[in-house]
């Protein structure tokens, strides 16, 4: 790619507020912008999933003088999310299907689209920030403008670090930690050292054509109206079944609608009447069956993680604790990094290591500094040292006291 487009940047717009803002402050510093919104449903997808307002982001991109195009994902979004989505609690295990949807949709076709539009960069609305930082040292290093030329970023990609955004609220550094580091030399987060607050106002001031919508905390793909059991049922062709609720024991309490409607920690939906409150402890899929306890019942000393990616080195066998957080909603506890025992399962997971990480173990043990409570495979994972993102890992198996 020639320095002449080094400068231009693709832009994934939804029509929302955030990756419109995006778009105008990249736009404002120079930069050659090209929007772009995709498609990542079927046509009978159920009503209520969440769709990008394209007709709002070809509106925003008339506004600021852009090209808009339109591509369609759908088809790669149902392969590596969808199904995966619905594999993982066929399994038993609590997929994060917008993890996956980074880092093989946004960060992965996404970067595809951008090379087809010959961008250098591909910027999104996510509230994230990039840095730079010597390898020896956590010293901070003057950082370079965003249009250094892309063959110096790419230099310094060892050097890139993710970090968590200014607006700690909206801080999505969680669901980014899985994109491989060599993606993030043409990764830009413009939104990065604002607040939510701050991105509203500069909207209003350029008066970009964004309506105020409630932001959804949900998959975007479930709808309140089919649930899980509709992709469940199009993915295998057979709905949820019904199974046994048992305690620790053994004993049988009731009978849930099917496993793909629970997670670890969950208590809502159990319907299991009298005595103390239970919460899901494990999830038997070759059983079909949802086993509960009582809080405290249940103490993980440590989890086994595969699908490592780390994006920072030197935090590994060095009892360096770091706070780590095993769910998006879950608070942060203090905990440290291993490699697993030779011969053990985690070592042979080279299949599963992150594409494009070669740095990175195929697996990780993280020891917690106190016992954990109803942690869930399937989850991921995430280190954090201060502000830094040090890296990620699928949740495997967990290890009891």
């Amino acid at each position: 790619m020639s320095d002449a487009v080094n400068s231009r940047v693709a832009v994934a717009m939804s029509g929302g507020v955030d990756s419109s803002v995006a778009a105008l402050v990249l736009e404002r510093e120079g930069f050659d912008v090209v929007g772009f919104s995709a498609k990542f449903l079927p046509e009978d997808a159920p009503r209520g999933c969440f769709q990008p307002s394209i007709g709002t982001a070809k509106a925003v991109c008339d506004h600021l003088g852009m090209e808009h195009h339109l591509v369609d994902l759908s088809a790669p979004f149902y392969e590596k999310v969808i199904r995966r989505f619905v594999t993982e609690y066929r399994h038993g295990r609590t997929p994060n299907p917008c993890v996956d949807c980074n880092r093989f949709i946004k960060f992965g076709e996404f970067l595809r689209i951008a090379d087809e539009l010959d961008c250098a960069f591909l910027a999104t609305g996510h509230y994230a920030r990039m840095d730079i930082r010597p390898r020896e040292t956590f010293a901070p290093v003057p950082k370079p403008p965003r249009d250094t030329p892309l063959e110096l970023r790419s230099r310094v990609s060892e050097l890139l670090q993710l970090r968590r955004a200014v607006d700690r609220g909206k801080d999505q550094s969680y669901f980014l930690a899985a994109i491989p580091r060599a993606h993030l030399s043409r990764v830009l987060f413009p939104l990065g050292e604002m607040t939510k607050d701050e991105v509203r106002a500069l909207a209003d001031e350029a008066q970009l054509p964004v309506v105020a919508s409630r932001e959804s905390q949900d998959v975007c793909f479930v709808s309140e109206e089919a649930g899980v059991a509709y992709w469940v049922e199009r993915v295998t062709g057979e709905p949820p079944q019904p199974g046994v609720i048992r305690d620790l024991s053994g004993a049988e309490l009731g009978e849930h609608p099917g496993i793909e409607h629970f997670t670890r920690g969950q208590r809502k939906g159990l319907r299991i009447g009298g005595g103390p409150p239970h919460f899901v402890a494990d999830i038997d899929a070759e059983e079909n069956a949802v086993i509960v306890a009582g809080r405290g019942e249940q103490q993980i000393a440590a989890i086994e993680l595969s699908e490592v990616n780390l994006l920072a080195d030197g935090y590994v066998d060095v009892n360096r604790p770091l706070m780590v957080r095993t769910r998006y909603h879950q608070r942060e506890v203090s905990a440290t990094l291993h490699s697993p025992p030779l011969g053990s399962p985690a070592n042979a997971r080279v299949g599963h290591r992150v594409a494009d990480s070669p740095a990175s173990p195929a697996g990780l043990i993280v020891r917690f500094a106190q016992p954990q409570e109803f942690v869930s495979p399937g989850q991921w994972c995430v280190f954090y040292d201060r502000e830094l993102v040090v890296g990620c890992g699928c949740i495997a198996e967990t290890s009891k006291l």
